[in-house]
């Protein structure tokens, strides 16, 4: 039996959300006002039956009335498209409840920013946005590019039995913590941050998240399923009486997988002296890889819950802690919006802005009230794209490409044949008249073992064409029995090499094989596309001094699951360092397992 062709969500989408296929094909529901209700507003497209793509011509805060809930299946809603200074969800003045729930199935959910606030009027626990339902299945849900902050209760909350859940590369930030929150009848101050609870949840992707000003549950996890938390930064949490570290998990009726890889824990001024960031109880194993954290990374009586192998999980381009660090803080929360043309524009609120700023400088501090961060900002509506036919696709796009700006049926058209339809694309930021499917395998979304695949790519490296600083040294001890290398240049030198990629498109995990001598700490970074994804450093001493041999003959990982296709361009650069010298024999890309 062959493979089932996969295609995420959207171009980025990844985890065991990323199946998901949203409103694709339907039709599209154009909110033209900031009303909670009626025609042209958000509710009425999320109350609206079969598949539909949500689209926005006016920017600003709605003001909710009463929860939004996404209770029938197929939904994709494009905050992305939003003008001005794109949407806002909020409650008003005199009702309390979550902004968003979503309790069905293939939901997509892009650039949109959820900040509900306290109601003094309302004493009551909400969250920003909820994923779960206990009435029917919530499943292939992808959440994208989004910012939420201002809950009582969790900022974020997947429940009940949700299953094949992502979110990713959005912000979670500032669960008020002496607000309106009740406990047992009585006010309790309770900043949270992400809770993935009850004992049906599973198969849930969080990765390249932001948590911020969240004094515990980054994420708590209580569940019986499979969580994956990769390449998040958690910055200034702090503790609760019942939580002895920013980050818990404990199981339920059945043993929890959680896989902890390559987040980086940031201490901040409510912090305090905290003695480790990860905490276990009971019915778990966790694995850990990667992690960066000034103190211990677990807590020391959480070890004998520590298992040796990664639990089987649905692929995530995964970096080093730091390099995630980096492009967390550029790119997370709803950072963009679309131009009439389909081309990208950086847009963060300043509620966003002042936070990543706070990340970076080591300031802010955990908050009970908006007003205490000046509440919510006055948003611009912005001028609507021009879009004659009303298929969600401006006019100016669609002169762009060549389509009719008169027909209402070409959006749901797929000039390239990719899947991914005419209206998806200019979405997407992508051509619609280029394939953008990086991969067409499964990856299989579930909790199993993985399926190797044999695809393998060694490319020597003196065979590479675009080489600056390097120079061809012999030996044979290298693979072809010739390398590069800085030998004989002076010391502190860069060698640099760019490989064009031309194998199949596919996520590869990215080798390097070098030389590490008993001399210096030669070191190697790389870059797809001119993007750092991974570095490395010499500093097993193998012996040698400076003379490369079988000895001291290693092979490195740069990178792991990089979604690669034909035409990127690969940048390996190798730093000499007291006299040892970089050498660099190959590249090797091997296609990453397929899970199931």
């Amino acid at each position: 039996m062959e493979d089932a062709v996969f295609i995420p969500a959207f171009p980025g989408a990844e985890g065991f959300g990323a199946k998901s296929v949203g409103g694709r094909g339907g039709r599209v529901f154009e909110v033209t006002n900031l009303n909670d209700r009626g025609p042209g507003s958000l509710r009425a497209a999320i109350e609206a039956e079969g598949p539909r793509t949500v689209v926005f011509r006016v920017g600003g805060t709605i003001e909710l009335e009463s929860s939004l809930r996404i209770e029938n299946p197929y939904i994709t809603i494009a905050g992305q498209t939003a003008p001005g200074g794109g949407i806002t969800l909020r409650n008003s003045a005199d009702h309390a409840r979550t902004p968003l729930i979503i309790q069905t199935n293939d939901v997509i959910v892009r650039h949109i920013r959820s900040r509900p606030g306290g109601n003094v009027n309302e004493i009551g626990t909400l969250d920003a946005i909820t994923i779960a339902s206990d009435k029917q299945n919530v499943y292939n849900v992808i959440v994208d590019h989004s910012s939420f902050s201002w809950a009582t209760d969790e900022v974020a909350n997947i429940y009940y039995d949700a299953h094949d859940i992502t979110i990713q590369w959005s912000i979670l930030s500032e669960g008020l913590d002496c607000s309106t929150h009740i406990e047992a009848g009585e006010r309790q101050c309770h900043s949270t941050g992400l809770l993935i609870g009850s004992n049906g949840a599973e198969n849930i992707s969080i990765h390249h998240n932001l948590f911020a000003h969240n004094r515990n549950r980054n994420p708590r996890i209580k569940t019986t399923g499979l969580v994956d938390v990769v390449n998040n930064v958690i910055y200034n949490p702090g503790f609760g009486p019942s939580y002895r570290s920013p980050s818990y998990v404990h199981g339920g009726r059945a043993v929890v997988p959680v896989n902890y890889i390559g987040n980086f824990f940031k201490p901040g001024a409510d912090t305090g002296s905290a003695d480790w960031f990860i905490d276990t109880k009971q019915d778990v194993q966790v694995y850990l890889e990667g992690n960066v954290s000034p103190t211990q990374v677990i807590d020391p009586e959480s070890l004998e819950e520590v298992v040796p192998i990664r639990h089987a999980a649905a692929p995530i381009t995964t970096t080093s802690a730091q390099v995630a660090y980096d492009k967390i803080l550029e790119q997370a929360g709803a950072s963009y919006g679309l131009a009439c043309d389909g081309t990208r524009f950086i847009r963060r609120d300043p509620v966003d802005t002042r936070i990543i700023q706070e990340v970076q400088q080591g300031s802010g501090q955990i908050i009970d009230d908006p007003m205490d961060v000046g509440g919510w900002p006055q948003l611009s509506a912005g001028i609507p794209c021009l879009d004659t036919d009303r298929d969600g696709m401006p006019d100016a796009f669609e002169a762009l490409y060549g389509f009719n700006p008169s027909n209402l049926s070409d959006s749901t058209e797929d000039a390239d044949g990719d899947v991914y339809t005419n209206l998806e694309e200019y979405l997407n930021g992508t051509n619609p008249l280029v394939s953008s499917v990086l991969s067409t395998q499964d990856p299989g979304f579930s909790n199993g073992s993985a399926i190797p695949n044999t695809t393998s790519i060694k490319i020597e490296a003196e065979d590479i064409d675009n080489i600056t600083g390097y120079r061809i040294e012999r030996n044979r001890a290298a693979s072809g029995h010739q390398m590069l290398s800085l030998v004989r240049q002076s010391h502190g030198e860069v060698g640099t090499v760019n490989y064009t990629f031309n194998g199949p498109a596919a996520n590869y995990d990215v080798q390097i094989g070098t030389f590490d001598e008993d001399d210096g700490q030669a070191s190697f970074a790389l870059k797809l596309n001119n993007l750092p994804i991974g570095q490395v450093e010499l500093d097993a001493q193998l012996g040698g001094k400076g003379a490369a041999s079988a000895a001291n003959a290693v092979t490195l990982g740069m990178a792991s699951r990089v979604a690669l296709k034909p035409g990127d361009i690969i940048t390996v650069t190798g730093f000499e360092n007291a006299r040892e010298h970089a050498r660099l024999d190959f590249i090797e890309f091997t296609a990453a397992p397929i899970f199931r």
